[in-house]
């Protein structure tokens, strides 16, 4: 039975990385306003406000192309958070690969940290002020 589960988990891997590297594809070539079969926020749409993900695909655009300060002005926490998710997903992978699990120093209080900075920019980029245009993506 372990066999089995180990497979099914590599041909699961499998399928999300070709995913992810379609979309990687996909946006290292087009802008995702050129695809019109994207959806809009669907929070923003409903209630008009930022989610903390608004401007994460243009940020994703910009980064893999290299423009590495446009991709920040897009979405400053992605670039901020993207080494813990390199960390968190290399740690993951490593304890799938290992079959042990393995603790990071500080890890619930970084988890905890993270979420926090998340709340926080989610609030602070719905401030209707001038010193949190920042904290927005810019309109295309």
């Amino acid at each position: 039975m372990p066999q089995k589960r180990y497979t099914l988990e590599i041909a699961l891997g499998a399928v999300c990385l070709f995913i992810a590297g379609c979309v990687g594809f996909c946006l290292y070539f087009g802008h995702p306003a050129d695809y019109a079969w994207l959806p809009a926020c669907p929070f923003r749409v409903w209630t008009g406000l930022l989610c903390p993900g608004c401007g994460t695909l243009r940020a994703t655009h910009y980064f893999l192309n290299g423009q590495f300060a446009v991709a920040f002005w897009c979405q400053p926490l992605l670039i901020i958070l993207l080494p813990f998710l390199v960390l968190f997903v290399g740690k993951a992978l490593y304890e799938n690969l290992r079959q042990k699990s393995v603790h990071l120093p500080f890890e619930v209080q970084l988890y905890w940290l993270i979420f926090i900075v998340i709340c926080l920019f989610f609030v602070l980029r719905n401030i209707p002020l001038d010193c949190f245009d920042c904290l927005r993506p810019p309109e295309r």
